[in-house]
């Protein structure tokens, strides 16, 4: 049996505010309640299924924000410049054949910042696609940190990413990409 406990703000009995959840899901911290190591905030994104033909070079060369299809995207705008931004995704991919590499990419705006990638071994085979990065944040400006996939280029197919192949267990994936803005 789940429960559900529904709130707005969270406050000490002394009438502090602790946090606020807004109708979006988002949770704040007020500036005084920071700390080193303290969250500040978390954002986060759930993929809906799709599929794709779209490539990315597996190359020496970084990716770019018109590669691939885009799976993920988050916006965030830091409440201080000395906090950290850890962001983690997990998706599940596979693809309609063998033999092909997976690759996903993280640009921040359309800076790239990291890329991974995965081989299939069997047709409609799966993969769990996933990374933990730390990036400091250095300035309060708001940004948009977005997850591009694709099978590396000369590998021609279709990409299904949240889900296996035909197998979307009613459209129920829990896919994410989160942030979360940690104190410094």
């Amino acid at each position: 049996m789940a429960s559900i406990l529904g709130v707005e703000t969270l406050q000490n009995p002394n009438g502090t505010t602790a946090a606020t959840i807004a109708s979006d899901g988002k949770v704040t911290f007020p500036q005084g309640a920071s700390g080193a190591g303290k969250l500040l905030q978390f954002v986060h994104d759930q993929s809906a299924i799709g599929s794709s033909t779209a490539t990315i070079p597996q190359d020496n060369t970084p990716p770019t924000i018109t590669e691939g299809v885009e799976v993920f995207s988050c916006a965030i705008t830091p409440t201080a410049a000395n906090s950290s931004l850890l962001i983690q995704m997990t998706c599940q991919m596979s693809g309609a054949g063998n033999g092909h590499y997976v690759v996903w990419d993280l640009f921040e705006g359309n800076t790239f910042v990291g890329a991974w990638s995965n081989y299939l071994t069997a047709s409609n085979g799966g993969v769990i696609a996933s990374f933990n990065i730390v990036r400091a944040a250095s300035t309060t400006n708001a940004r948009t940190y977005s997850v591009r996939a694709g099978f590396a280029s000369g590998t021609a197919g279709t990409l299904y990413y949240g889900y296996v192949s035909g197998n979307s267990y009613g459209q129920l994936n829990q896919n994410y990409m989160t942030i979360q803005e940690i104190a410094g």
